[in-house]
C-alpha cells in the first residue's frame, strides 16, 4: 500500500474542540489499520502470538481511546457529532506492500501519538471550564 493510505501524524484544529474531532477520526483510521496488521500477521505471515498480541493491545487502547474521546466530546460541545473518516483501502495482495504498510501503520501511530499527547495536554484547562460551566446549569 501506498504511504499515504496512513493518516497523518499531525493533529489539526484552530480550537481545541476541532482537534478533539480530528484526534477522534484518526483514533478511528490507526484502529482500522493496526487492525488490517494484525490480521496479516496472523492469517497471512501465521506469526506467533508474540508478535500479534501486541497488536491487539493497541487496537484495544485505541478502541478506549475512542470511548473516551467521545465521552469529552460530549461534555465540551454536546450538539457535535462527532465525524468519522472512509474504511482504509482494500490491501494490497504483495507480502511486501503489506509489511510495510505494517511498518508505516505503527511507526504513524507512534508519531500521532505524540502529536496527541502534545495536544491533550492543554485538555485539562478546556475540561475544567467546560465541566464547570456545564455543572452550574
Amino acid at each position: 500500500m501506498a504511504p499515504h493510505h496512513v493518516p497523518d501524524a499531525t493533529v489539526v484544529g484552530s480550537n481545541f474542540s476541532e482537534q478533539l474531532q480530528d484526534i477522534f477520526a484518526k483514533s478511528v483510521q490507526y484502529n482500522k489499520r493496526i487492525a488490517n496488521v494484525e490480521d496479516y500477521q496472523k492469517n497471512d505471515w501465521r506469526n506467533p502470538k508474540s508478535v500479534g498480541e501486541p497488536l491487539t493491545q493497541v487496537k484495544t487502547s485505541l478502541f478506549s481511546q475512542m470511548n473516551l474521546l467521545r465521552v469529552l466530546a460530549q461534555v465540551i460541545q454536546p450538539d457535535v457529532p462527532l465525524m468519522t473518516a472512509a474504511p482504509p483501502p482494500p490491501a494490497d495482495s504483495h507480502s511486501y506492500a503489506k509489511k510495510m504498510y505494517g511498518l508505516r501503520a505503527i511507526v504513524g501511530l507512534g508519531d500521532w501519538l505524540s502529536q496527541v499527547s502534545q495536544a491533550l495536554e492543554a485538555a485539562p484547562e478546556v475540561c475544567d471550564v467546560q465541566v464547570t460551566a456545564t455543572e452550574s446549569y
